[in-house]
């Protein structure tokens, strides 16, 4: 090795060096605590507030005593998207310290701009994050632990990202999108009334040793496919809208709900709680996929999509699909013992 590398490998170690000194001291400086972004123990959480300055709203999540989050005590949140913020608290640590020359910036649009976060543990307020905008890079977020002198740049480290994303504002993007989500053991009673065919109505109680389907118009001396009802029973564990139809008018929403819808699900548990769904023909659109029908006439409504309401809430409408809710639109011929070669639901 001649005298020139060893040299430079003495400088290298001597500024590796000098850079851990200066970023152990960076880091010591803070309160140990607060230099824990991240909350290793999210079991304990119980309580996330998250607001913003833009008024977008605020969101509460407050985990329930059977372990389901709500949110803003309305709705149920989406275990998922619950789960993801509670993995990304888990996870983030400290990146490097945001550079003096821009700290103050930092500081300030943080604290005006940014997400506030506030976490609760057993109902007490544990630390209160401030959640800004990506790096440059967009593989870092800035980030501020109220009382602490310094922002920092906070990462997941292995995951290429940033986390502002996850700490939305918006209740309804917190929201759970299942509409049904019961085992059948928990079904008491479910009821379809159709109400341009109504001899196709039905309810079918589950509160006896065997379920039993009874027409609401028609007769009732014919014979049922009992492994049929066992598998329709059992398509109500998760059924989930698809999205909010945003480009409706509150008039046009009134109007839809004006109308007779096409069919209405009601269901039991047997805790007593009923559901209703009614469920309406969506018109066809400029962007519907398939607008004739196999001779090319001109089809009145979609095929695939149609419109909802639950529990008689005339101001929020739902798209919902065929291809999950089609499972549980059936009428009562679809029983019949006639019907046992049919292929049988998941």
């Amino acid at each position: 090795m001649n005298k020139r590398t060893v040299i430079l490998l003495s400088v290298l170690v001597v500024s590796l060096v000098a850079y851990l000194l200066v970023r152990r001291n960076s880091l010591s400086t803070m309160d140990p605590k607060l230099s824990e972004y991240g909350v290793k123990d999210t079991q304990s959480i119980d309580k996330i507030f998250i607001s913003n300055n833009d008024n977008s709203g605020n969101a509460t999540l407050i985990k329930q005593p059977n372990g389901v989050w709500r949110i803003n005590n309305k709705f149920d949140a989406g275990s998922y998207k619950v789960s993801s913020l509670l993995s990304v608290l888990h996870n983030i640590e400290i990146k490097s310290p945001v550079g003096k020359e821009n700290m103050e910036v930092v500081l300030k649009e943080l604290i005006l701009n940014g997400r506030k976060v506030e976490i609760y543990k057993k109902g007490t307020l544990y630390k209160t994050l401030y959640v800004g905008s990506s790096t440059e890079d967009m593989l870092g977020t800035m980030m501020y632990i109220k009382d602490d002198k310094t922002p920092y740049i906070i990462h997941i480290p292995g995951w290429n990202g940033y986390v502002t994303p996850y700490f939305r504002t918006d209740e309804k993007l917190w929201r759970s999108k299942e509409v049904f989500s019961d085992i059948s053991e928990n079904i008491a009673k479910i009821r379809v009334e159709w109400l341009e065919t109504p001899q196709g109505s039905f309810e079918i109680d589950n509160t006896g040793p065997r379920p039993a389907i009874l027409p609401l118009n028609g007769p009732e001396n014919i014979a049922i496919n009992k492994n049929i009802l066992k598998a329709y029973l059992n398509q109500f564990t998760s059924l989930s809208y698809d999205d909010f139809p945003f480009n409706l008018s509150a008039f046009q929403i009134d109007s839809i709900y004006k109308t007779k819808p096409y069919v209405i699900i009601s269901l039991t548990d047997k805790t007593g709680k009923t559901t209703i769904m009614a469920i309406y023909h969506k018109g066809i659109q400029i962007d519907t996929y398939t607008k004739e029908d196999e001779n090319g006439l001109p089809l009145p409504y979609e095929r695939d999509n149609y419109y909802a309401f639950v529990n008689n809430n005339a101001k929020e409408i739902l798209q919902i699909q065929e291809f999950v809710f089609g499972k549980v639109m059936k009428d009562y011929s679809y029983f019949f013992e006639s019907n046992s070669s049919k292929p049988q639901l998941n």
